[in-house]
């Protein structure tokens, strides 16, 4: 894995050409709302997914004035690699070292986190957006489980097809069930090993995460997936809840106590992806300062380790820090 050096910003949002550098812990990034600041972190991060936390129409990144094109240096143990992203509009291409790289490629060479307050909002309080930001960390540790949602989600598509026709005792049938029934299994096993090591290194913070759904009490008789035509069992169905102190923070937590639960799992899966990868993932954090007192404020920032992008709308707020870069839009 990598840590960012350099990143270059061309007919990207509201950038025109802009040049950033960065430094190998923390980078506070500030600027008034509307200055670019969640774009600067939105480019970083399709450097790690090929695709924006904003929107699914890359066209919106693409400003009037040309192709867009962000160049990432980025450096490993071994040496400094260039990447380049670029796109016209139409076609989407991505190079390493001036070579053609594939999506995958890319991931393996950043892994970043995205932690708006957008997304906190989404992971507590919405069931698909909790699994969702689960499996990017499952995928974070192993790029290929990207691949494994990929392949579920088809089978499940196919199941259901065959759900809604009525084709339920045919060997068809019966073939994408077996897979479908291998698929779920796969997922589930990740999910629950990824929960059980985050756990463990949440033990003391009172904080702890718990696999819920149909997942865990295994397949729905199939007279009522036929009745309903769609499949009623499976990991796209299960939840995660976050507690705090046995308590659903969903309910019962506060926007500052959810920040503050969510920093503690992100300082968890960071020691577990340091102990398989041998580095920290790179922490994009916008709006670092809402909805946090002072003192939840100090807590965040112990937890994080490594090299992160933080936003902030408070002027001189962090200025008393060393050993971090200050940037702004």
């Amino acid at each position: 894995m990598s840590l960012i050096v350099s990143l270059e910003a061309e007919n990207f949002r509201l950038f025109r050409k802009r040049h950033w550098t960065f430094h190998r812990d923390i980078n506070f990034l500030w600027g008034a709302n509307g200055s670019g600041k969640t774009s600067l972190l939105e480019a970083l991060y399709l450097f790690s997914y090929g695709r924006s936390f904003r929107t699914s129409q890359r066209r919106e990144l693409i400003n009037a004035l040309g192709p867009l094109r962000l160049k990432l240096m980025i450096l490993t143990q071994e040496s400094s690699h260039e990447l380049l992203f670029h796109f016209d509009g139409k076609r989407c291409l991505r190079l390493r070292d001036g070579k053609p790289s594939s999506a995958l490629e890319f991931i393996s060479d950043l892994f970043s986190l995205y932690l708006g307050t957008p997304l906190i909002f989404e992971v507590f309080t919405s069931r698909k957006g909790v699994l969702r930001w689960i499996d990017s960390l499952c995928a974070g540790l192993d790029s290929l489980y990207i691949r494994e949602l990929f392949r579920y989600n088809k089978v499940l598509e196919s199941r259901n097809r065959l759900l809604r026709d009525g084709k339920v005792n045919n060997f068809e049938f019966e073939v994408w069930n077996d897979k479908f029934i291998e698929g779920a299994r796969r997922i589930l096993e990740r999910r629950v090993h990824l929960l059980k090591e985050l756990n463990l290194r949440l033990k003391g913070r009172g904080v702890s995460l718990q696999l819920y759904g149909s997942s865990l009490r295994g397949p729905a008789p199939i007279d009522e997936e036929m009745r309903l035509k769609k499949s009623l069992w499976g990991p796209h169905l299960d939840g995660v809840r976050f507690l705090g102190d046995e308590r659903d923070l969903r309910i019962f937590g506060s926007t500052g106590l959810w920040k503050t639960a969510f920093f503690s799992v992100v300082e968890a899966f960071s020691s577990l992806f340091q102990e398989r990868k041998g580095q920290r993932p790179l922490l994009l954090v916008d709006d670092f300062d809402a909805d946090l007192d002072r003192d939840h404020q100090g807590i965040s920032l112990e937890s994080i380790r490594g090299q992160a992008v933080l936003t902030y709308v408070t002027s001189g707020l962090f200025s008393d820090r060393t050993g971090c870069s200050f940037l702004e839009v």
